[in-house]
């Protein structure tokens, strides 16, 4: 079955969906799919299968070798190209099999840095409701709290002077934010910490790019939603938006779902830390 896999896949290039459909399990696509959708945020920039990015056909699949090591585990061995004398040449893939439609499919790939804490777990409902739930209390409480954000971004023609200064980042109104937002207890750390990076960079640029008119590069669009659209009705109604959990391990949860007013899917990724919380929001756009 990983044999066929590798000459269906990766035979002539044609790595379609509909070949990784009938190998690999629903779960893992998903799981792909989330680390290699964000452009810019990508987890994975590489192909998990051959550990690599580029590879020689023929090479690849006359070399490939797969042996059992017993409980639903395969190995498999290859080179990438045609120089066996190379050290970065030759690749050792580790799968884990499970049932799924009838068939057996790779549900794991143990041998990747990356991937190898991804479990084959059936959806936990109770982890998936209290991931939807700390999302949709997110947005009850942003609906209600957006006015009381602080005025972090400074400077510009809106501002009362015959002299506006140029655009600056306000950090001393930067930390009391982040703190305002801790209080909520639905952030990670690690979400609180690209928020602030998020406003270094903007200062950064208003530092490289002095401005007082227009909008502020970088601070056009909502952060948290992404968007320059209204989308308050949609948070009015959030209790009516369809999630779906895809879960990648008991303590982390990736949450799809539409705004219907703006028609905007988005992927955030929701992690366990004390409670559900969010670690990432990203458009399926982006």
């Amino acid at each position: 079955m990983i044999y066929d896999f590798y000459k269906e896949y990766f035979a002539n290039g044609k790595n379609s969906e509909q070949i990784l459909e009938k190998y690999t399990t629903k779960q893992l696509r998903q799981i792909l799919n989330a680390y290699t959708s964000d452009g810019e945020n990508l987890v994975l920039d590489y192909d998990p299968f051959i550990d690599g990015q580029d590879y020689d056909e023929e090479t690849l699949i006359k070399t490939l070798k797969v042996k059992p090591l017993g409980g639903n585990l395969y190995q498999a061995d290859f080179c990438l190209f045609p120089d066996k004398n190379s050290h970065d040449n030759h690749r050792t893939v580790t799968y884990k099999l499970v049932p799924e439609d009838g068939k057996m499919k790779i549900a794991e790939i143990p041998s990747d840095a990356v991937l190898k804490d991804l479990k084959y777990i059936d959806n936990n409902p109770q982890n998936n409701r209290a991931a939807i739930a700390a999302a949709i209390r997110f947005g009850k409480w942003y609906l209600h709290n957006r006015s009381n954000f602080f005025d972090t971004v400074r400077g510009g023609v809106s501002e009362p002077s015959e002299n506006p200064a140029n655009y600056y980042v306000d950090f001393a109104k930067v930390d009391k934010e982040i703190a305002f937002l801790r209080r909520i207890n639905l952030f990670t750390e690690n979400f609180l910490k690209n928020y602030y990076e998020n406003y270094k960079i903007g200062e950064e640029n208003f530092r490289k790019h002095p401005t007082n008119d227009g909008t502020p590069e970088g601070f056009d669009a909502d952060y948290f939603f992404r968007t320059q659209e209204d989308f308050e009705p949609d948070l009015k109604k959030i209790d009516k938006i369809q999630f779906q959990a895809i879960p990648f391990n008991n303590n982390q949860i990736f949450l799809k779902f539409r705004l219907p007013t703006t028609g905007i899917d988005y992927l955030w990724t929701m992690k366990n830390e004390n409670g559900w919380k969010i670690d990432q929001v990203n458009r399926e756009d982006n």
